[in-house]
């Protein structure tokens, strides 16, 4: 009969090692040993969703599955952090998330309508990419100070294309010679 009772069990996470191929853990069970303290369990294996990967905080609720009901084969298979854990979403809403300092931090939430990322005043990086496409049926609408780009900038691209780098330099070379300008004579120069 214990082995039926001690199928399934939850803890409190305290250590986490990330360095392999399987996370461990270090779970407390609290007030279950005959002593009434804290049973503290190590090097637990982690079972998690393929193509996701998560590190969880330390005092993350962790649900715990005993193979045959033997506490030395015990996995963990869903941990939940209460004060990270986004809450009031819509049905059908799925939102990725990380904590930050007990609060939740940076967000990709999936809501209906909208794709909506909240990088919690964080950088936001796209790498190793071929090519990045933005398909917008509107605009594209950029609220910020500065547009930086290492490279050329190209309007019109499918069709008869223009370079950003082509229009300066092409400004640069024109010159006018002679005549009147604003009041002056002679050649008249200008930079960008």
């Amino acid at each position: 009969m214990s082995r039926i009772l001690n199928l399934i069990g939850r803890g409190r996470l305290t250590l986490v090692k990330d360095d392999k191929d399987v996370q461990r853990l270090q779970i407390s069970e609290g007030n279950t040993g005959s002593d009434e303290g804290e049973s503290l369990t190590d090097d637990i294996a982690m079972i998690g969703l393929f193509g996701l990967s998560s590190n969880a905080p330390e005092k993350t609720e962790v649900v715990l599955l005993r193979l045959g009901g033997d506490r030395s084969q015990t996995i963990a298979i869903g941990a939940n952090h209460r004060p990270s854990r986004p809450t009031n979403l819509a049905p059908g809403d799925t939102m990725l998330y990380r904590a930050k300092d007990s609060a939740r931090g940076a967000y990709i939430w999936l809501k209906d309508g909208m794709l909506q990322i909240d990088a919690a005043a964080g950088d936001v990086m796209v790498q190793n990419a071929a090519t990045v496409t933005v398909k917008a049926s509107t605009k594209v609408r950029l609220e910020t100070p500065t547009v930086e780009t290492t490279g050329d900038f190209v309007s019109r691209c499918d069709g008869t294309s223009v370079s950003l780098n082509a229009l300066r330099d092409a400004y640069h070379l024109h010159k006018h010679t002679g005549g009147t300008i604003s009041g002056n004579t002679g050649t008249t120069d200008h930079d960008v």
